[in-house]
């Protein structure tokens, strides 16, 4: 998914923090009970994320392994899995000098490896900031570059093919057949979700914005394709409510209103909802960092459950059971049920399960 962007590595401009970097050193994992796949995050870094490198851990909290070491000057983050798990994409931050004020200014290159740590290449030299998004058969990945531009390029380095220009786009996301990429388009102060052919081609609106409400981005789809989850809040800025685009119809429901059973569930910050794997459910995170909170949406639009307070970049695991988060630099498992979180690892900042 996926999800907006918590991660904050400075790429191409200055003044921006690594949210939660710490040079903690994480204590001996806490098992939480068996949990299929493995977590990818980074972790360390001074305050502009130099350092900071990709480590992976099990979701039930064994096998805590750190996969690069970053040349000096240097700093690794937004790592992603591939959609079959045996390779990672992320961004590398290379330091090239200094701005008028003598901080740091950075590029950012996108790098791939196997999901144990060989194999580095460089993919793309001088991308912006932003998560690099697998197409859902792994051989091309979505990326912003340039003025907020959106490309893809083959997982193998190959055929880079910017895709929409012109404007201000980010937070592209792939349709789950592949065949299309949505992105946010930013014209003036206001976010607008189009969709563009992953080949292609002129991009469309995707959702209609509301008269007297602002459509949220960026979106989510779910694992069928035939929905599309976002959020939006009535004007002159209300309660939060979750929308479900029915994409072959072209109809919109409400899934969960702000006002109704939710009194969390307020006002403007928030994050990407995100489908559970069987799309039976989804999660919400709203609030402004620490103080987010996650909440579980039954997809049939009864219920509405908060699992964990202060959690930033939530992440389902891989059979839905559980949902992994960030809370204040350290990462935690709790139960799609709701419960106890456990503590993974400290020192982490941001994640992919």
């Amino acid at each position: 998914m996926r999800r907006i962007s918590l991660r904050g590595f400075v790429v191409l401009f200055t003044g921006l923090m690594l949210g939660l970097a710490a040079a903690a050193i994480a204590s001996k994992p806490t098992a939480v009970g068996a949990s299929r796949g493995r977590i990818v995050f980074d972790r360390g870094g001074d305050v502009w994320g130099e350092g900071a490198s990709i480590w992976t851990v099990g979701g039930n909290g064994v096998g805590l392994a750190q996969l690069t070491h970053p040349p000096k000057r240097t700093g690794d983050g937004e790592a992603t899995w591939s959609p079959d798990r045996s390779r990672i994409a992320f961004v590398r931050s290379v330091r090239i000098g200094e701005d008028f004020h003598g901080d740091p200014v950075y590029r950012g290159d996108l790098m791939v490896m196997g999901a144990d740590g060989r194999g580095l290449r460089r993919l793309v030299a001088d991308l912006n900031q932003g998560i690099p998004l697998w197409s859902p058969n792994g051989r091309r990945i979505a990326y912003r570059r340039g003025a907020w531009e959106i490309w893809t390029v083959g997982s193998d380095g190959t055929g880079a093919q910017m895709l929409v220009r012109g404007h201000t786009s980010d937070d592209p996301s792939w349709s789950p057949d592949g065949r299309e990429i949505a992105f946010t388009r930013y014209t003036g102060f206001r976010a607008e979700a189009w969709v563009i052919n992953a080949r292609g081609g002129g991009p469309k609106k995707l959702i209609p914005q509301f008269r007297d409400s602002v459509v949220d981005v960026p979106v989510a789809w779910s694992p069928s394709g035939r929905e599309i989850a976002f959020l939006g809040y009535p004007l002159p800025f209300g309660s939060t409510s979750l929308y479900v685009l029915n994409r072959p119809t072209g109809s919109i429901r409400k899934l969960v209103s702000g006002t109704s059973g939710a009194r969390q569930i307020t006002g403007m910050q928030s994050n990407i909802p995100e489908w559970s794997p069987d799309e039976s459910k989804l999660f919400i995170s709203l609030g402004e960092d620490d103080k987010a909170s996650t909440f579980v949406v039954d997809a049939a639009g009864g219920g509405l459950r908060k699992v964990a307070t202060g959690s930033g970049c939530p992440e389902w695991s891989p059979d839905g059971r559980s949902i992994a988060y960030v809370r204040h630099g350290s990462l935690y498992v709790v139960s799609a049920a709701g419960g106890t979180a456990k503590l993974i690892a400290r020192g982490v900042n941001c994640i992919d399960w």
